[in-house]
């Protein structure tokens, strides 16, 4: 999330956060007031970015070669409403694919990783676009989906035409796509909860234990909560189940 004048502009990684860890999006929103201490990122977590970077860059070299019209909104990405006007003029002009588009629909802002023209009529003309991500990993994940959503309701709202499919591309190069209407009721739901969690008094929250804790940016400010709170948390490989189990009255003494 940022801000941008007197609004606050939410992204795909906001609504996937919230879905994922309540906190963070506490944190989130409290340092877009008063600025907390983010953890500095370790030589593994700078290296699997790395990776990832390069996976999106060959798969730009594949598209360039095989695509005669590529649309390149990266150059413009300092500036979210020049790289927003340049992705619909991409669009009208009917580019093959379009790298970095940005899309702009108060309160939401999206970067998507790719748009691909198809054959399918919209208010563009005879054809529309639909969204392609790039992720590392070798399984799709639900919050690949949830992203997913995202850019494709902000980029009907441009084509007037909801896309058919949404596609990943894996870190091996496997492409797998998914039916957007499979998965807009449940993006809907949650994006009303989240919404409804923006618009709301400030919320209390507790740092909870999550597969992602190793590379969230505020894992210090938890980590500082556990000692002071002495968590079981911090015993090591301690699962939420098991923590649940010995919270209860007849574990405690």
């Amino acid at each position: 999330m940022q801000k941008k004048d007197a609004t606050i502009l939410y992204s795909a990684s906001d609504i996937v956060s919230f879905l994922d860890c309540e906190h963070k999006t506490t944190l989130d929103l409290i340092d877009l007031e008063t600025p907390l201490p983010k953890a500095e990122d370790d030589d593994e977590a700078m290296l699997y970015q790395k990776k990832g970077f390069e996976h999106e860059g060959s798969y730009v070299e594949q598209l360039k070669k095989k695509f005669t019209s590529f649309a390149d909104i990266s150059a413009y990405k300092g500036d979210i409403d020049e790289a927003s006007i340049k992705t619909v003029e991409a669009m009208r002009s009917g580019a093959d694919i379009i790298y970095q588009a940005t899309f702009i629909k108060h309160p939401f802002l999206g970067h998507a990783d790719f748009l691909k023209k198809v054959p399918h009529p919209s208010s563009l003309g005879d054809y529309s676009y639909e969204v392609i991500d790039t992720k590392l990993a070798r399984n799709p994940k639900a919050r690949f989906i949830i992203q997913l959503c995202f850019y494709s309701e902000l980029l009907r709202h441009i084509q007037g035409y909801d896309p058919l499919l949404m596609h990943v591309v894996l870190g091996d190069g496997t492409e797998i796509s998914f039916r957007c209407a499979d998965y807009s009721k449940y993006y809907a739901t949650l994006k009303e909860r989240f919404l409804k969690r923006m618009q709301s008094d400030y919320k209390d929250t507790y740092p909870e234990k999550h597969d992602h804790c190793d590379i969230c940016r505020w894992r210090n400010i938890c980590e500082d909560q556990w000692i002071k709170d002495d968590h079981l948390n911090q015993v090591a490989n301690i699962s939420r189940l098991q923590i649940k189990k010995l919270e209860k009255p007849e574990y405690q003494h």
